[in-house]
């Protein structure tokens, strides 16, 4: 059969990576763990929220948020250790978002191994995210998120470049998961 088209689609048969396989993230046990498309559909005008950001426990605005990149990608554990090539732009376009959003000082924090701003203008896109918007690169590997009951905060325990380990708590922790072939 021969077609004279404009354009050709190829879906690839892509889905999301399934966090709950790292179960130090606690991604399914924590409330306040969630993936960037469910951040995404909170943030959405026409979302659950009308597009605020609020704490899926208790409604509360956050002051501080923190996104962990190479969720399910660059792990041998997890059988991918590929770079999935979206989850930096991902993570920094969510942190952008949420500091439109959430009027007054936002801490959004950014844990990654390195950003990979490959793409047309992505690396200006970090610089203006990093240099004028105040998001906070840190450049570790996570070892656990923790919830405190009581409050539902979480602690995000990681280990920095010089080998110290570190926490930081936060009201919401974002993973903003790769694909994998379906």
């Amino acid at each position: 059969v021969t077609l004279d088209v404009g354009a050709i689609i190829v879906a690839t048969g892509l889905e999301d990576y399934d966090p709950t396989e790292i179960t130090e993230y606690g991604y399914g046990r924590y409330t306040n763990v969630v993936t960037a498309i469910e951040y995404e559909r909170l943030i959405n005008a026409s979302g659950p929220t009308g597009g605020h950001v609020h704490r899926f426990n208790d409604d509360k605005q956050p002051k501080r948020m923190g996104f962990i990149q190479c969720v399910g990608a660059r792990d041998l554990r997890m059988g991918n250790p590929y770079c999935c090539s979206v989850c930096c732009m991902y993570a920094t376009k969510e942190a952008m978002i949420a500091k439109e959003h959430i009027h007054g000082d936002l801490d959004a924090v950014v844990f990654n191994m390195d950003m990979r701003t490959f793409g047309k203008d992505y690396e200006k896109y970090f610089k203006r995210a990093r240099d004028k918007e105040g998001v906070r690169y840190v450049k570790a590997r996570i070892h656990t998120i923790t919830e405190e009951r009581e409050t539902g905060d979480l602690t995000v325990r990681f280990v920095d470049e010089e080998g110290n380990v570190n926490a930081e708590n936060f009201p919401i922790v974002v993973l903003p998961v790769g694909p994998t072939i379906a």
